[in-house]
């Protein structure tokens, strides 16, 4: 098969293929030169690169859906019990009251609202850097960031 570093991120998907379950083999794999690391030594996770950003000019092809971020806000009204206006984009879901089983309620509301199944695949492989930070902005830029990579 192919070799060198380019051939890199196909090599892992298919060897992981072999061992994990398909809805856990990623859908794009990023090499980096080496991991970041904080003062204290650890990963630093945020200084890596976004997997799911592109090179090269947007694609002009992903319209996004009208009023994408009063329809997220609409979703987390309805499961925060909360007024859609008075959501900003620096909203913080756990703050609101937002907790783990109303966190999956939402996303998969906004999931099956405002993206395909390739997009929901994106959106959901993105997550765990959500969980850090959810923020209305924060949400709308994965959905945004989901439409764009599944177009690939």
């Amino acid at each position: 098969g192919p070799s060198g570093p380019s051939a890199l991120p196909e090599v892992l998907r298919t060897a992981l293929a072999r061992v994990l379950p398909p809805h856990l083999v990623p859908a794009h794999v990023l090499v980096v030169d080496s991991v970041p690391s904080t003062v204290s030594g650890k990963a630093d996770l945020d200084a890596l690169p976004d997997p799911f950003a592109r090179s090269g000019p947007p694609a002009a092809a992903v319209a996004e859906p009208a009023g994408l971020e009063e329809r997220v806000a609409g979703h987390w009204a309805a499961v925060l019990g909360t007024d859609p206006a008075a959501l900003t984009p620096d909203a913080d879901f756990q703050a609101l009251g937002g907790d783990s089983l109303a966190l999956v309620e939402m996303l998969t509301a906004v999931s099956a609202d405002l993206l395909d199944p390739d997009q929901a695949r994106h959106f959901m492989a993105g997550l765990e850097c959500l969980l850090r930070e959810v923020t209305l902005g924060q949400v709308c830029a994965r959905v945004r960031a989901a439409r764009a990579g599944a177009i690939a």
